[in-house]
């Protein structure tokens, strides 16, 4: 699955060297930044955080958070935004950075930071002495005051910063923008070994096999050589009272022609999706992903899943739960499972679609997707079916090509839930349904308290194709049904009908193509906001949900 996912892999490490590179405080060099920060005025600020407040219920607290605001923004110039600069020298490990702000009243804001701090202001270059004891130095120019903990710094200020935020304040209320051409080869290499040495960690601390990790290490060296590749990066979050969303937008852009631009190329120009009936209002999830992939490293798919069987083999032969043959059968369904992974990647293609219906003491999930040699998968299920039936056979009723639609051969497995598991039966009730669809290209499954009708109803489905590649929808409201029917919570009665009167439940993931690069943005609509309030009167009213 790892290689499925590799771009958006991609784009996760690239946000993981970003907070590395700053959380470590490396810079660089002079005398263009190689991350700029954006604050969005003061003013539309404000106009956010009031909308926020209404949204949650606490429309009361707005008078005494205006005031505070004002307050410590006295002399600032709330209708033009302020900034960061991080710049990046050599390979000195200390940062230097430099905070502008726009002012209408330097003396006004000096007055202001004089209430908190002890300030200097006898010469051009101020200083503004904190309690911790760090000291801070301030000039004035133009309309903007610039404040950096190195005085050096304020010899070589922009002319415009403005200029340096682009169109992030215009989009976001904070935002940052990293100039991955601006970062030196030595950093980047760090921030490879950085994340390289986590890894090893995480494979130590999980027992892996010594023999191992060599390759596994290896193997993700490659993955995160991407980081090299990397061109820009910028991120920003927003709340938008017209649209009635908050959001936050990732962006990520290789260079032209590198590995990292042709992997993201796969997300334009796909086909469409064959399991767009799976996206659905009405379900607590939905997702669709459909797009191409690089097929260049498809020769290493192979090698990554031997490894990956042979450390899961590995820690079952230490538990000791199975015998010889047990493994045998269990080493020959990883096998094909791990061939048909690689069968698909060499395809070139991904699609899949799925999702969860919930409601009132009723749950049902169905996914469907395309892969290489649906046969095999079967063959695979029928022994690992084989192999749970002999070693539980009460607790399992297994009913292999019960069905058949539209060409898809149906198996479904009955599991019964043991009357002294009493939470898994409030949640799923005494029987779980399992269901294995195999078809020509595509692979079916399914679980649930009767997942046939809505796996039926997904397949006969003609949604619209999603206009993403890649889309997750999730959705509150019946989620909480769910789980209020399950619970029997007051208090999430209570949540569920304050978002059914608001009627704004859902949460949103996606990404598509840019040109080399990949834009992703997950956002909330803000009827979820109003749960805060519900919640407080809940646990006020000692009605606290227990989940």
């Amino acid at each position: 699955m790892k290689t499925v996912c590799k771009s958006i892999f991609t784009s996760c490490l690239a946000g993981m060297f970003t907070l590395v590179a700053v959380a470590t405080s490396y810079a660089q060099s002079v005398p263009e930044p190689a991350v700029v920060i954006s604050l969005a005025p003061v003013k539309e600020q404000m106009n956010d955080v009031n909308y926020l407040v209404d949204a949650s219920g606490f429309g009361q607290a707005k008078f005494l958070i205006k005031s505070q605001i004002k307050y410590i923004t006295n002399g600032i110039d709330t209708k033009r935004p302020a900034g960061v600069l991080l710049y990046f020298e050599g390979d000195n490990p200390q940062p230097r950075t430099v905070i502008f702000l726009p002012v209408k009243d330097f003396d006004e804001l000096l007055d202001t930071v004089s209430n908190v701090a002890e300030v200097d202001d006898e010469d051009d270059v101020i200083k503004i002495l904190p309690s911790n004891g760090e000291t801070l130095y301030a000039v004035e120019k133009g309309d903007h005051v610039f404040i950096t903990m190195d005085e050096e710094s304020l010899s070589e200020l922009p002319e415009d910063p403005q200029s340096m935020l682009g169109d992030m304040p215009s989009k976001y209320n904070l935002a940052a923008h990293v100039y991955g051409g601006r970062v030196p080869d030595e950093l980047r290499q760090k921030a490879v070994d950085l994340i390289k040495d986590g890894y090893l960690d995480s494979l130590q601390n999980m027992g892996t096999d010594p023999d191992q990790i060599d390759q596994q290490i290896a193997d993700f060296e490659e993955q995160i050589k991407a980081i090299k590749d990397i061109d820009e990066i910028v991120f920003g979050m927003v709340a938008d009272e017209e649209s009635h969303k908050m959001a936050m937008e990732f962006t990520v852009t290789g260079k032209p022609g590198s590995k990292v631009a042709k992997s993201y190329a796969g997300f334009a120009n796909a086909d469409p999706t064959r399991f767009a009936g799976f996206m659905n209002d009405a379900a607590a999830l939905d997702y669709n992903m459909c797009f191409n992939v690089d097929t260049t490293d498809a020769d290493k798919i192979g090698p990554q899943m031997d490894t990956m069987i042979e450390s899961m083999m590995t820690e079952l032969d230490n538990d000791g739960e199975f015998d010889d043959e047990e493994m045998d059968t269990i080493r020959s369904a990883a096998v094909q499972i791990a061939e048909v992974v690689e069968a698909t990647f060499k395809e070139g293609r991904i699609d899949s679609g799925g999702q969860l219906l919930m409601g009132e003491n009723d749950f049902n999930f169905v996914a469907g997707g395309q892969v290489a040699d649906p046969k095999k998968v079967e063959s695979a299920a029928k022994e690992l079916i084989g192999l749970v039936g002999e070693r539980a056979a009460d607790a399992f009723k297994v009913n292999l090509d019960f069905a058949s639609h539209n060409g898809v051969t149906m198996h479904e497995i009955i599991v019964n839930i043991p009357e002294d598991e009493e939470e898994l039966q409030d949640f799923v009730g005494s029987e779980l349904v399992l269901l294995l669809g195999i078809g020509d290209k595509d692979v079916y499954l399914a679980a649930g308290k009767n997942p046939m009708d809505t796996l039926k109803a997904a397949m006969d489905g003609t949604g619209v194709a999603p206009e993403f590649p890649v889309i997750y929808n999730l959705r509150i409201t019946p989620i909480l049904e769910f789980a209020a029917s399950t619970t029997g919570q007051p208090m999430l009665d209570g949540m569920v009908d304050k978002l059914k009167e608001v009627g704004r439940d859902k949460m949103t993931v996606y990404s598509k193509a840019i040109e080399n690069g990949l834009f992703t943005r997950m956002e909330m609509e803000d009827g979820a906001l109003s749960l805060i309030q519900e919640a407080m009167k809940g646990m006020q009213g000692g009605g606290g949900a227990e989940f």
